[in-house]
């Protein structure tokens, strides 16, 4: 039997994932992952040191954007951020609060504040991103209506893939909505769940 190696780095984001930079004013779309480092020497050794990320972890090819231009970059998985959770939440809630029969109680970063401020809010409805950081939305999930059987979640998610969909059902959501779908399709399902 193999046991796993416990060096190997594990990629922490996936194709398709918007994120941005811990230290510089940036923001990408991940469209390819390298294990490890894999570019030059040159344009490793053009990193100031102090910044400088070890060569042993994943990096990711960004389709990358600032507020001057467009490019590609090339970034270590220690400067990255996920980035889409606080456009989402911020277009989710105006949407939200645009029902006269809807009011949202609290925002969550990621997974292990979504439970919290759910166990402190005891919301009728929680709606949560599947892909989050520190606890997934489906763990979220799963805590929240083992803590708060009465409170239902709907899983928003930019995964069109049914895997994911089982997976939410089976953690304990009400409803699973696609991101590029939710302008229409959300305040349906909410409506429908609550």
């Amino acid at each position: 039997m193999c046991e796993p190696d416990a060096s190997v780095i594990t990629a922490r984001f996936g194709i398709g994932e918007l994120v941005r930079h811990r230290l510089l004013d940036f923001r990408g779309v991940i469209f390819d992952v390298d294990p490890e480092f894999a570019n030059s020497d040159e344009w490793y050794e053009a990193i100031p040191e102090s910044m400088r990320p070890a060569k042993d972890q994943p990096f990711y090819h960004l389709f990358a954007e600032n507020a001057e231009s467009s490019y590609v970059a090339y970034v270590s998985q220690q400067n990255l951020i996920a980035d889409d959770h606080g456009i989402v939440r911020g277009g989710l809630k105006l949407l939200i609060d645009r029902q006269p029969d809807m009011e949202v109680v609290a925002e969550a970063e990621d997974g292990v504040d979504a439970f919290e401020q759910a166990l402190s809010t005891k919301p009728d409805l929680c709606v949560m991103d599947v892909s989050m950081p520190r606890m997934t939305g489906l763990q979220a999930a799963r805590q929240i209506r083992a803590h708060l059987p009465d409170t239902h979640v709907l899983i928003v998610s930019m995964h069109d893939d049914e895997r994911y969909l089982f997976e939410a059902l089976k953690a304990g959501a009400a409803g699973y909505v696609l991101k590029r779908e939710a302008d229409h399709a959300l305040v349906s399902a909410l409506h429908a769940i609550a």
